[in-house]
């Protein structure tokens, strides 16, 4: 039976990965680690060690090295961007674990971690990116001012963070001269900005919601897997509808201008040397076009959703590392309309209420 062992358990992706394996994990054994006792996700494991956090790498890869040993463990899956790093800067120190980390090589897992670092990975490979302002106290903000002269509104993200954490709107020359002398953060375009958000903006003065969100309903992603042997198996398209930084609504994407763009940044990773998932996101600008934004090398806070979409991400991964006994994939069948929550909207369903205006009908 193979040990799986899933780090930062406790966190969204965690659930996510727990909810992806309910139902046909007889076959495997679930460890979890996480640096915090009270994460439910934790009592979800057949065992779960209270590890630091990866921010102190010396007593992590302590904790994690020990726990490999004693749990045999054969794969590790990061669920956490402070895990992946970790994970691939102990697979370069260990070739020889390279099939028990999902990750890959360890300058692609720099490049992944850092946005900055990224979009000059993009620039060198010769993909499109967005425009990337690295900001700091020695970053001189006459590029940042260049930047929002041509685009008005700017976003303010941390170079290493997820989940929309930290990230800020930026609209004045104030706030723009003020973003570009913090360390920790880029700034890049606004791109197809919600029309809330002009209407914040405008309401500020007034002073701000004790509750408030600039809206998400256009964000566009690729999810797809590498292989041990670098070979892209398994890929879906999507748009989705976030709030607070999290999916709620996924439904397929399959436009081949954005499809063909995010698969290009898949397949430079994958000759980088990364292995495992892969997350592109992108945004579609009436002016600017296509435009990839973030690229990350986990599964995300949408798996489940992306598996009731028809990517089973997670069952194909096991297989493709620990074999195919591994774990029992999902049937293929037609493609949704869309889905809300963790609930599969099915398209004859939709179709049959919108027409008839009752479901189901009175005759079935």
């Amino acid at each position: 039976m193979p040990n799986l062992l899933i780090t930062s358990v406790g966190s969204g992706v965690g659930h996510n990965l727990l909810d992806c394996l309910e139902g046909r994990r007889d076959g495997l054994r679930v460890i979890g680690s996480n640096s915090e006792a009270g994460a439910a996700a934790n009592f979800r494991c057949d065992r779960v060690y209270l590890a630091p956090p990866a921010a102190d790498a010396a007593a992590w890869d302590a904790c994690h090295t020990e726990l490999l040993v004693r749990e045999a463990i054969d794969l590790a899956i990061p669920a956490r961007d402070d895990d992946v790093l970790a994970l691939a800067r102990w697979r370069a120190r260990d070739p020889q674990l390279a099939r028990r980390l999902l990750v890959g090589a360890l300058e692609a897992a720099q490049a992944l971690h850092d946005k900055a670092r990224y979009a000059a990975f993009a620039a060198a490979q010769g993909l499109p990116f967005a425009a990337t302002v690295v900001c700091g106290p020695d970053s001189p903000p006459d590029t940042a001012l260049a930047l929002w002269q041509v685009h008005r509104t700017l976003i303010a993200k941390p170079a290493a963070g997820n989940g929309s954490r930290g990230v800020r709107i930026i609209h004045t020359e104030a706030q723009v001269l003020a973003a570009a002398i913090t360390p920790g953060y880029v700034l890049q375009p606004y791109f197809d900005p919600h029309p809330d958000w002009h209407g914040q903006a405008e309401a500020a003065p007034l002073g701000w919601p004790l509750w408030s969100e600039v809206p998400e309903t256009s964000l566009f992603g690729l999810h797809a897997l590498i292989d041990p042997r670098g070979r892209i198996e398994g890929s879906l398209g999507y748009r989705a509808v976030q709030s607070s930084g999290r999916p709620t609504w996924l439904e397929p994407c399959a436009e081949a201008p954005w499809a063909d763009l995010a698969l290009a940044h898949v397949r430079a990773l994958a000759q980088a040397g990364w292995r495992g998932p892969c997350n592109v996101q992108g945004k579609r600008d009436p002016e600017w076009g296509w435009q990839v934004i973030e690229v990350n090398g986990r599964f995300t806070g949408a798996s489940l959703a992306r598996r009731l979409l028809g990517l089973d991400e997670l069952g194909l991964c096991l297989r493709q590392w620990l074999g195919d006994t591994a774990i029992t994939l999902d049937p293929p069948r037609h493609a949704a309309s869309h889905v809300d929550g963790s609930y599969r909207v099915e398209r004859h369903d939709l179709a049959m209420l919108k027409q008839a205006g009752v479901w189901p009908p009175r005759n079935l």
